[in-house]
């Protein structure tokens, strides 16, 4: 039996091959195999990712600085948010972007990353 070549890399990019990952870097793949999913239906989409710097979720503000430039080359955002209302507003504004005459994307798929110590205390209405 041989081994088979492995790089950090493939746990973000591989799509033929089952690869082991910590919880933050499956955080990070998420938005790369959706875009990777739309793409294959013919979409266009984009993606937001709102979060907090110091996150205590293992640092995960800074493996999306870390990814930057993967996750740009597949039209994903990362942009560090100051509390949940300025993260929601983000995201809602980002749902907007397709109305606009000529739009770059078909769509923009928007995530919150909260942290376990700020729960999101507000209904998602009261961002409506």
């Amino acid at each position: 039996m041989t081994a088979t070549e492995f790089t950090f890399a493939d746990r973000l990019t591989s799509v033929d091959a089952t690869v082991a990952m910590s919880g933050v870097q499956a955080l990070i793949r998420v938005p790369l195999d959706q875009h990777r999913a739309d793409t294959q239906e013919g979409l266009r989409t984009a993606g937001l990712v709102c979060g907090y710097r110091g996150s205590p979720v293992g640092g995960m503000d800074q493996a999306y600085e870390q990814n930057r430039s993967l996750l740009e080359a597949n039209d994903i955002r990362f942009i560090s948010g100051v509390n949940e209302d300025l993260a929601a507003t983000a995201i809602w504004g980002s749902q907007l972007a397709s109305l606009e005459p000529n739009p770059r994307f078909d769509g923009v798929v928007g995530r919150m990353s909260l942290t376990p110590m700020q729960p999101l205390t507000r209904h998602p209405d009261d961002f409506a």
